[in-house]
């Protein structure tokens, strides 16, 4: 198995697939940023947009594990052609769309594009890597993520500048379609491996497990504070905030520059914190304090403040990932980080469900708020579940996982 070493080299394997990757979320982020414009055309409410976001989740949290078994019985290469595909025909069918019905049915296909390349692009970098190596690799994949994030929105809100939002979304498909050379590139695992199915009876078991309780309540609390900005951030920074379009896309941008950012740091740490827990807990209660107090700054500042804030959730997804990586081995890794990809879609998907009537009747301030104190309580209530137990070292986590976050 290669050996990502530090992150300053990273894999011959991992390489490919990060490039791929951050193709991949760059299609997926500017569909984040332009279908709220979309839809509030088309004459959806706050409280309707919030639902065509957290009804791609749930379509993606349904398909990440199926979708992960298939990738390890049918190939994650062939997973991958599908899903590009699939994204780039929903965008381009996405700008055609006049009814409110149509475009929530189009926003489930997504969600399904979305997380087959997911769990399958995690399945293949943290195959490419030593064990003892995971945060680094996680690290790689997510900044890779993150650079998708950063063209995706800054992309689209560009091309605002001349073309219509319909037109937008045709450029982003096409995007979508751009990563699929990359796809010979990807290497997967070898036949003796191929061979090795996984079982009912050892899903059930994996799932039974308080490790991997916690590992999923400390993704919910993450995921509940991230899936409620992005769903509502461009709304928000223009509704609360009084920013012009163009200075939104800028501050998504800015977001996910800082992201990236904070990857290094974040999968040195993963590899290294031997007791990752408190950590999580101090780092969602921190981003959560700081996502209230944006709505408290008025025009510019609030915005800084709110992607600034947004390193304290980079690196708890980083901690977070990590852990989720070291509950696999070789043979099921697709179907392991479908499971992974489930639990960041679930939380993605109640925040805004759960939220949006707030912002609707109480404004932004009362919507956030509550959405930081819950996801505190969640991350904490992850902590309890396994009690004070360090999680094992990343070159122990396939034959010893981690009883913890």
């Amino acid at each position: 198995m290669a050996d990502a070493g530090d992150l300053s080299r990273p894999a011959i394997r991992v390489l490919p697939v990060c490039l791929l990757a951050a193709g991949f979320f760059a299609a997926g982020t500017a569909r984040l940023y332009l279908v709220p414009f979309h839809a509030r055309a088309a004459g959806a409410s706050d409280a309707e947009v919030g639902v065509l976001f957290s009804a791609m989740q749930i379509a993606a949290a349904f398909v990440s594990i199926p979708s992960g078994l298939l990738a390890d019985r049918w190939g994650r290469r062939r997973v991958l052609v599908v899903a590009a595909l699939l994204g780039a025909v929903n965008l381009v069918a996405i700008s055609r769309a006049r009814s409110y019905p149509v475009e929530l049915g189009l926003q489930l296909l997504g969600g399904a594009s979305g997380s087959a390349g997911m769990a399958t692009c995690m399945a293949l970098v943290v195959s490419g890597v030593a064990p003892r190596r995971m945060g680094a690799a996680v690290a790689w994949l997510t900044l890779a993520n993150q650079v998708g994030y950063l063209v995706g929105p800054a992309l689209a809100a560009v091309l605002l500048r001349w073309l219509s939002v319909d037109d937008d979304l045709i450029v982003s498909g096409c995007l979508a379609l751009l990563v699929l050379a990359l796809v010979p590139l990807v290497r997967e695992p070898g036949p003796a491996v191929a061979r090795r199915r996984l079982t009912l009876a050892q899903v059930a078991a994996l799932a039974g497990r308080r490790d991997v309780a916690s590992v999923f309540f400390g993704m919910l609390a993450a995921t509940l504070l991230w899936g409620t900005v992005e769903a509502y951030l461009p709304l928000f920074a223009r509704d609360q905030l009084g920013l012009a379009s163009p200075v939104v896309g800028g501050l998504i941008a800015l977001q996910a520059l800082l992201n990236g950012a904070a990857r290094y740091p974040a999968g040195r740490l993963a590899d290294r914190l031997g007791w990752r827990s408190p950590a999580i807990v101090a780092l969602v209660a921190g981003y959560g304090g700081l996502l209230w107090g944006a709505t408290q700054v008025p025009g510019l500042a609030g915005g800084l403040v709110l992607s600034a804030a947004v390193v304290l959730i980079a690196t708890a997804f980083v901690l977070l990932a990590t852990t989720f990586a070291s509950l696999s081995d070789e043979a099921n890794r697709g179907t392991v980080m479908g499971g992974y990809s489930a639990s960041i879609f679930v939380g993605l998907a109640i925040g805004p469900l759960a939220f949006g009537p707030v912002v609707q009747a109480a404004g932004y301030p009362a919507a956030f708020g509550a959405c930081a104190a819950t996801a505190t309580v969640v991350s904490f209530w992850a902590l309890l579940i396994v009690g004070r137990q360090p999680v094992a070292s990343s070159s122990r986590a396939v034959a010893d996982p981690p009883d913890e976050l």
